[in-house]
């Protein structure tokens, strides 16, 4: 092969090299962006659980747990299963679960509020449920956006991560 054919073959797998990227980048551009948006539309749908969760059960009256309950399946639970996956979903209706729970539990003692009847064994093991509930959802929200690397279903290296998200709660 003489210098000028290579030149032009060459030139001719830079034109073609050049062509093809011109046409793949904006479809690439298009994908990154929609990614973008549907992390940030995740991460809203994350903090809209996290102000409804951050009620705290033990010291509200049965009536605001069941409307804390059907706060969490309208909008949170929803939102879960448009933009996490299904298990957080899951996770969130059992939170709910535990509140209508407690609330029946409750108003079968008589007393006024979880706090009333922090010696009856079930409403313990009630608020202990509710406390692993939202750390399970913590570990399934801060793994998902990317915020720690361990998965929802391991248990953390050290006692300390579970310290920390419930000082921040």
């Amino acid at each position: 092969m003489d210098a000028p054919t290579a030149a032009l073959i060459g030139a001719s797998v830079g034109v073609i090299g050049t062509l093809a990227g011109a046409l793949i980048n904006p479809h690439t551009a298009a994908r990154h962006a929609r990614n973008m948006k549907i992390i940030d539309l995740r991460k809203d749908a994350y903090l809209e659980c996290m102000k409804v969760l951050q009620k705290v059960p033990p010291l509200i009256r049965p009536h605001e747990m069941r409307t804390l309950a059907r706060e969490i399946e309208a909008v949170p639970v929803a939102q879960m299963r448009l933009f996490a996956d299904d298990v957080t979903a899951e996770w969130l209706g059992e939170l709910a679960d535990i509140l209508n729970r407690a609330a029946d539990r409750i108003e079968e003692l008589g007393k006024k509020s979880a706090s009333d009847c922090m010696d009856d064994k079930q409403i313990k093991l009630l608020i202990s449920e509710w406390e692993e509930g939202i750390t399970r959802f913590l570990r399934a929200a801060r793994s998902d956006l990317g915020i720690e690397t361990f998965s929802p279903e391991r248990t953390p290296k050290s006692g300390r991560t579970r310290d920390t998200l419930r000082a921040n709660w």
